[in-house]
């Protein structure tokens, strides 16, 4: 059976590598999802020696979990869509062609690529509450993988998602009232 941790422990990691890469790029065509699933394959071809690896690990591929997996990417991916946006909009308000905001919320994310178990719990709440990165990785792999602990969470990526594009496009919206453009 250590063969078997061994492997799931590369597929975790496998999927939550693809949930960045999706959750930092808009979904727009074909062709950029068509590149993950292949740059998938080959990852798992190269250094596992193997092809379709991630099918000997012990999860049942039903139609409805590849359904799911394919729904937490596209919240994955609003979600951080949402947030940068977000965090875009503040430069309504802030005057200074430096505003930290934004980098400093795309340094966060981050953090995204780490199990959250391994930060501090005043971390966890940052990026579970405060600025959901949780939930553009973390959340939704444990689902998919099972793990009992957290996998119901990741079932809450859609509704986070829709919140977070609904405060964003909020934020952005009040400070398109506020705009003024130069010279005014």
């Amino acid at each position: 059976m250590p063969h078997v941790r061994k492997y799931l422990a590369i597929a975790r990691a496998s999927l939550e590598v693809i949930f960045v890469y999706r959750s930092s790029f808009a979904l727009n065509t074909f062709g950029t999802v068509f590149y993950v699933v292949a740059m998938f394959y080959l990852w798992q071809t190269i250094f596992l020696g193997k092809p379709g690896a991630l099918g000997n690990v012990q999860i049942p591929w039903t139609p409805g979990r590849v359904l799911m997996v394919v729904i937490l990417v596209a919240s994955a991916a609003t979600i951080r869509v949402a947030l940068n946006l977000g965090t875009a909009a503040i430069s309504f308000w802030v005057r200074s062609p430096w505003s930290m905001v934004p980098m400093f919320v795309h340094q966060l994310g981050e953090f995204a690529k780490y199990p959250i178990t391994i930060y501090s719990v005043a971390v966890q709440a940052v990026i579970v509450v405060a600025i959901p990165f949780a939930f553009v990785s973390f959340f939704p792999t444990a689902y998919i993988f099972g793990v009992d602990a957290w996998s119901l969470l990741g079932l809450l990526t859609p509704l986070i998602a829709v919140y977070c594009l609904f405060m964003a496009v909020t934020v952005f919206r009040i400070g398109l009232r506020r705009y003024e453009s130069t010279g005014h």
